[in-house]
């Protein structure tokens, strides 16, 4: 099947060490089968590419993290315990109550003291509760992505009444750039800022200041 016509799949980071590679393995394997995108490095960093740069984009990209950890996991030392608090880092960025980083507990060890406040889930024992989770989580992501998808249609008509005189070299080309950051932030105070990055925010915020700092009249239709 081409892969234009293919249903996209939702992606779940499974973070873990390398120690715990063949239980991720069979998780990997059986998420496949249930219908979501596990990301593991193994399967998807190529030879050549930036590891940590791979990963990082990854963990911005995910639906949702699965902080799989272990009794060998929680006494190692490097990028692994990095890569648990990023993965916290990104759910402050969430709206409150949102199932986004999911801790997965693989042996009997104790929960650490960073991940308490996330109610945890024992694997194998435990999968249905992960699966259940992940399909919250899944039909809440893709809701938020349609709707940011219908945000992003553009108005069908757009009038700008033009002042007779062009000052301060304001052209028509900076205009239409201004109107463009206008509706952006028309857009975005639509949304609920999931996945819309602060720094794009915060420019279609300062461009629509710029724009309205000329005085002009600018009228945007609704969408059909």
């Amino acid at each position: 099947m081409p892969r234009s016509n293919r249903k996209k799949k939702f992606l779940v980071f499974l973070s873990h060490a390398n120690e715990d590679k063949p239980t991720i393995r069979e998780l990997c394997q059986r998420l496949k089968a249930d219908g979501f995108d596990p990301w593991v490095d193994e399967e998807r960093i190529l030879p050549g590419q930036d590891w940590k740069l791979e990963i990082e984009q990854a963990l911005m990209k995910s639906g949702a993290i699965a902080v799989c950890f272990s009794t060998k996991s929680l006494v190692k030392e490097g990028y692994v315990q990095r890569e648990y608090k990023k993965a916290l880092d990104y759910q402050t960025e969430k709206p409150v109550g949102t199932i986004y980083v999911i801790p997965v507990r693989l042996d009997n060890c104790e929960i650490p003291f960073f991940l308490r406040d996330l109610q945890c889930v024992d694997y194998p024992s435990g999968y249905e509760k992960l699966l259940e989770s992940l399909k919250i989580r899944a039909d809440k992501f893709a809701l938020v992505q349609s709707s940011q998808a219908k945000g992003r249609e553009y108005p069908k008509q757009i009038q700008i009444p033009l002042k007779d005189n062009i000052e301060n070299g304001f052209n028509v080309a900076s205009r239409q750039r201004y109107l463009d950051a206008l509706d952006s932030a028309r857009f975005l105070k639509q949304t609920t800022y999931e996945n819309v990055p602060l720094l794009n925010v915060l420019y279609a915020k300062a461009q629509l200041f710029m724009t309205l700092a000329f005085g002009d009249t600018i009228v945007v239709s609704e969408n059909q």
